[in-house]
């Protein structure tokens, strides 16, 4: 099996061949009972976006919209990742 972060960037680097973006949200300090100076511990990633933008185009107007919205969600495997590595979201 291989390790979780190898995992992570085999599924990273498919979506942004598929022309996926990749991004996370501000850092912040760790959480917990580590203290601020802890080394290592300043800051940590507190969430993850992965979005994919298209040029405005006619089939936005439409019902076929709601079907690419759908399947670009399901493209983005990520969750599957996020979820056996860190558990449900709790917000």
């Amino acid at each position: 099996m291989s390790p979780p972060g190898k995992v992570l960037a085999e599924v990273v680097g498919r979506l942004e061949a598929g022309g996926y973006d990749i991004g996370s949200e501000e850092l912040s300090g760790c959480r917990g009972t580590f203290p601020p100076t802890t080394p290592g511990a300043l800051a940590a990633p507190q969430g993850a976006d992965v979005s994919r933008h298209f040029p405005p185009a006619a089939w936005m107007g439409t019902a076929r919209a709601r079907d690419r919205v759908i399947a670009t969600w399901g493209a983005a495997d990520i969750n599957t990742w996020l979820q056996s590595q860190a558990g449900p979201s709790i917000e």
